[in-house]
């Protein structure tokens, strides 16, 4: 596209796309009939993931009895004789925005002026209390911890499958069993035992982190992916830490787990080019776990990195790199992996490149501190 001339940065650019054709992902299964325009997905024009930071005033109509639910804020629910139509708005520079569209049905909690939302494909279960009560105490431990909620609803989407979740902008995908987990004997085994310490509470945790790591805090390219991911997975490890009864010896076991598969894995690759090396990383002959030597690199190892900071530095330091971060970066500029060692020594003085060449950079896999 040429736009004539050349645009200064930080300049105002407003542009009007028009699109025609089959955008809809359809992803219907059985009796759940849903579709989902995903992030990624070049639905709607996006540029590099560097690039990316927008606003958004949008109205969506879908036919009866079907309900749309977008990744911003419900500013109007309507319909016409046909349709039902939601206007959303989001006045936060967003990376993702996403839209789904179902015969669902919705509880809504609120609490410290934000809504929680639960949209519930059919029918609201009477678990789905317990889902938005969870889901607000998590929160809570996250406003505590990084500073302020990034956005004031959140809309926790049920899609028909197990052991998955997705976070775009103030908007989640969960699984069937975060809604239910007792429905059947499936669920009941991957909201209980799919990870240690629950996979239901963990995923649900891990995905509203991504509303932080990922969203507001915005990374620069696939090289910097752990930002995201490694960085929610940690920061769900601590609100499970923060939980009553068993919580820290969940952690405990958790960070335990993340070393040990790490350790397995480490020499296959570094956390910034596992993005880079799908290829090698398929299912395609070779050692049939190959598959999983991405995830476990880039989430698992990423993660124990930041146990390993974590019991180096203290809960003061650690906690305030952690603040300090969604401080900085908050909404924009994007942030590249060099940032963490530079935030590192602006809040301690002391020089984690080396740490960061070896572990990170590298195939390292260092002990955790006692």
């Amino acid at each position: 596209m040429d736009l004539g001339r050349t645009y200064k940065n930080g300049e105002n650019l407003k542009l009007r796309f028009e699109i025609d054709g089959p955008i809809l992902d359809d992803e219907s299964e059985g009796e759940f009939n849903y579709w989902r325009l995903q992030p990624g997905t070049h639905w709607l024009p996006e540029p590099e993931t560097a690039g990316q930071g927008y606003t958004v005033d949008a109205t969506i109509a879908v036919e009866k009895p079907y309900v749309a639910i977008a990744s911003a804020r419900t500013v109007s629910r309507t319909e016409t004789p046909t349709h039902n139509v939601v206007k959303v708005t989001m006045d936060k520079p967003i990376t993702w925005f996403a839209v789904a569209a179902g015969k669902y049905k919705s509880l809504d909690l609120v609490r410290n002026n934000r809504t929680v939302r639960a949209w519930c494909y059919g029918g609201v279960p009477s678990t789905a209390e317990q889902l938005l009560k969870t889901a607000h105490g998590i929160l809570d431990f996250y406003d505590a911890l990084l500073g302020g909620v990034p956005f004031d609803e959140i809309n926790l989407v049920e899609v028909p499958y197990l052991g998955f979740g997705q976070a775009p902008a103030g908007m989640i995908w969960l699984t069937r069993e975060a809604f239910n987990p007792t429905a059947d004997l499936e669920a009941r085994y991957v909201a209980g035992y799919g990870a240690v310490g629950g996979w239901a509470n963990r995923m649900i945790a891990h995905e509203l982190a991504h509303q932080y790591w990922g969203n507001r805090v915005k990374i620069y390219g696939n090289g910097d992916n752990w930002l995201s991911e490694a960085f929610a997975e940690y920061s769900s490890s601590l609100a499970i830490k923060a939980m009553k009864k068993k919580g820290p010896g969940v952690y405990d076991n958790i960070v335990a787990d993340w070393g040990v598969r790490a350790a397995k894995v480490a020499s296959k690759g570094t956390i910034p080019t596992t993005q880079y090396m799908q290829p090698r990383f398929s299912d395609k002959g070779g050692d049939p776990e190959s598959a999983g030597y991405r995830q476990t690199i880039l989430y698992t190892k990423g993660a124990y990195l930041l146990a390993c900071l974590h019991r180096e530095l203290g809960d003061d330091a650690f906690f305030r790199f952690l603040r300090l971060y969604q401080k900085r970066f908050a909404w924009y500029p994007p942030s590249i992996s060099q940032d963490v060692p530079d935030m590192l020594k602006a809040i301690t003085g002391r020089d984690f490149g080396p740490w960061m060449a070896d572990n990170f950079w590298g195939t390292g896999m260092p002990a955790l501190p006692k």
